[in-house]
């Protein structure tokens, strides 16, 4: 028929899909979850805490603590790895350091290690998930993985900011009163690399987050892979007469690609055409 052919001739239509409207959105959150990931995997072997006792500088992991002595020329530093139960005593500097301190503490600082791995280890999922998504953007499979990968970003976030949170709850508390050489552990405070890795982890955690919100909504939007997001067909502004009288017109007044201009009598009714909706 001529006028399918005219209107095939007037829309611009390529057979190689569109970039999808939520894949640069998707791009940028993956990279944000691959530095929150990184950022949360490093604050796990970087000391969170650091103090100064006298003569002696300490620091904090959540698996050991480190003394340094400063009074030595070479400043010996030497590490006891914690057991998580309380004291750990050095025999090189002669005192010992109470990590966690009593048992409300000492569940402080556990939670604190517990919700650095969930957060790592949803940060790495939702890696994984983020690559299936963008692999499948024009897909029907994308509208079930675009909701798993927000869960795991919003998981992700949460543990990132729960860990620093409550290392502050921990590191405020006054745990024990005990002194080395005359100075107080506790509260522990002297937030350090582990803690800092932690904020930045979260703000990076947080842009993801909302970036994958906004490609999830743009998944969801019906769209066309070989039109680009908000091109409207380019029909020609024809209308079809759909006869209701006796006088039917027997054919399309179509010449030579010239679109004669229909009569308008009463007993016909126009009707503008659609564009056919996309299924994929």
């Amino acid at each position: 028929m001529q006028f399918g052919n005219m209107a095939r001739h007037n829309e611009p239509h390529s057979a190689l899909k569109l970039p999808h409207p939520a894949l640069k959105l998707l791009k940028v959150a993956f990279v944000f979850v691959g530095l929150s990931a990184l950022l949360g995997f490093i604050s796990a072997f970087v000391p969170w805490a650091q103090r100064d006792f006298g003569s002696v500088t300490a620091w904090f992991y959540p698996f050991k603590w480190c003394a340094e002595l400063k009074t030595s020329p070479l400043h010996y530093t030497q590490c006891e790895d914690e057991d998580l139960g309380g004291w750990t005593a050095s025999s090189i500097t002669g005192f010992s350091v109470p990590l966690a301190g009593n048992k409300k503490c000492r569940g402080f600082f556990i939670a604190t290690i517990v919700f650095v791995f969930i957060h790592v280890i949803f940060a790495v999922l939702g890696l994984v998930a983020l690559l299936l998504l963008i692999s499948k953007l024009w897909t029907k499979v994308a509208r079930t993985l675009a909701p798993v990968v927000t869960l795991l970003l919003f998981i992700s976030f949460a543990g990132t900011l729960c860990s620093w949170v409550m290392f502050i709850v921990y590191a405020e508390e006054l745990c024990s009163a005990d002194t080395v050489n005359s100075v107080d552990v506790f509260p522990v405070r002297g937030y350090s690399y582990g803690f800092i890795c932690q904020i930045f982890a979260t703000s990076c955690g947080l842009l993801a987050l909302i970036l994958g919100c906004m490609g999830q909504m743009k998944v969801f939007k019906p769209l066309d892979p070989h039109q680009p997001e908000g091109y409207t067909p380019a029909y020609p502004s024809v209308y079809l007469p759909v006869a209701t009288g006796p006088d039917t017109p027997s054919h399309a007044p179509y010449l030579n690609g010239y679109v004669e201009p229909f009569p308008t009598p009463a007993e016909y009714t126009s009707i503008p055409l659609q564009p056919m909706p996309y299924v994929y």
